[in-house]
């Protein structure tokens, strides 16, 4: 089940904060630990899986340009063909419910744009 929290951000320009993450051997995530400039202020979190620049051990896993990941949710097609996986969650201020430690959901954009669709019916 998805939690869907009806929330908005103010757009970014750019990445207030980029980090990479290492996948350890039994397949488990390193822990990131995002600092916010504004703790009052929403973000938008993008995580993004690319493929091509990965170690050449995961391109044979996943293929050079992405064409083995399985076509679902979050997998975006580029326009040089190449295939990333991208989901996004919404990072609420302290002063929102949830805002400090509260369950929130990955989305991909596609799951994004149908929950605001449904939001203007």
């Amino acid at each position: 089940m998805i939690n869907i929290q009806n929330y908005r951000v103010d757009a970014q320009r750019d990445s207030i904060v980029l980090k990479e993450v290492t996948v350890n051997a039994d397949k488990t995530l390193d822990a990131v630990i995002l600092d916010r400039p504004d703790p009052m202020k929403r973000y938008l979190l993008q995580v993004t899986f690319d493929p091509k620049i990965q170690k050449d051990s995961v391109k044979e896993i996943f293929g050079e340009n992405g064409e083995r990941l399985s076509k679902g949710a979050g997998v975006e097609e580029l326009s040089d063909g190449s295939y990333i996986f991208r989901k996004y969650i919404n990072i609420m201020s302290y002063e929102d419910p949830n805002g400090i430690g509260g369950p929130l959901d990955f989305l991909s954009k596609l799951e994004i744009d149908e929950m605001y669709h449904r939001e203007k019916q």
